[in-house]
């Protein structure tokens, strides 16, 4: 069983960084603090042309506290189940630090009769569930550190997310107040052509227009962000877009009159 629990360790690390892949030496130092029993052990099954018999028994696994914590933190890294939720649902019973499993098996004695041999009839379930629980008390420090650096590493990426959001919104909005400055420009000139005579005549009807732009800019502004820097980009470029709909309809006014007016700044 330990052999084959070092086994399915070695082969699941193979794609791991080099440095960071438990040895087989560490992994057989942490086996050899987990306690393998076989109880209850009965024969199901002998061939009498053979010496080799067939047994069913109860592997109970006890393992040391730490290591069951050790492995428990990095599922919780991993997003996976804990030892606990892996044995009830694997239908494997867990008894405070120990772990017991339905074992099939068969031995068989040397023809000398001086040793016996035991082979598992379906190791892998029993070696994966323990060697996942080995694997992460001897990986929990690379991964914990691993898990550190991925964690800067994105706070690093979002605050840089977060200062690009920022230097784009203060672009938009300096392009829209150069936007509505040139716009102020435009419409200033084009009330200044505009004759003493007919800018009074006109006066309250512009007094309104402002209101009305003011109004509807504030409006489309609140509609496009609830960002600040946004929200005011917004009513910039409203505002402008509003400036030189007017600019040309006054220069319309303007042609209109044969009166050469002095420069006034509205």
């Amino acid at each position: 069983m330990k052999e084959a629990v070092e086994k399915y360790i070695l082969k699941s690390a193979e794609g791991m960084q080099n440095g960071s892949q438990p040895t087989g030496s560490k992994i057989r130092a942490t086996l050899d603090q987990i306690k393998f029993v076989f109880e209850d052990v009965r024969t199901t099954k002998e061939d009498p042309d053979s010496s080799k018999k067939f047994c069913t028994a109860h592997l109970k696994v006890s393992f040391p506290e730490q290591v069951l914590k050790d492995a428990d933190a990095v599922f919780s890294i991993l997003s996976e189940e804990t030892v606990s939720k892996r044995a009830d649902k694997d239908g494997i019973r867990k008894d405070a630090n120990a772990i017991r499993f339905d074992a099939d098996f068969n031995v068989q004695p040397t023809d000398d009769g001086a040793k016996i041999y035991a082979e598992v009839e379906s190791p892998d379930p029993i070696s994966h569930f323990i060697g996942d629980v080995v694997a992460g008390h001897l990986l929990r420090k690379p991964i914990e550190q691993a898990n550190r650096s991925r964690i800067d590493q994105e706070a690093a990426d979002q605050q840089q997310a977060q200062q690009a959001q920022t230097d784009q919104r203060e672009a938009l909005y300096e392009e829209a107040k150069a936007t509505n400055d040139l716009a102020m420009q435009g419409i200033n000139a084009s009330w200044s052509a505009l004759s003493s005579e007919v800018r009074q005549r006109v006066l309250p009807m512009q007094r309104a227009w402002l209101k009305r732009r003011d109004a509807e800019c504030k409006i489309e502004a609140a509609n496009a962000s609830i960002e600040p820097t946004e929200r005011e980009a917004a009513r910039l470029e409203c505002q402008a877009r509003f400036n030189n709909q007017r600019a040309s309809e006054i220069n319309d006014l303007v042609n209109r009159t044969s009166y050469q007016q002095p420069e006034e700044t509205y």
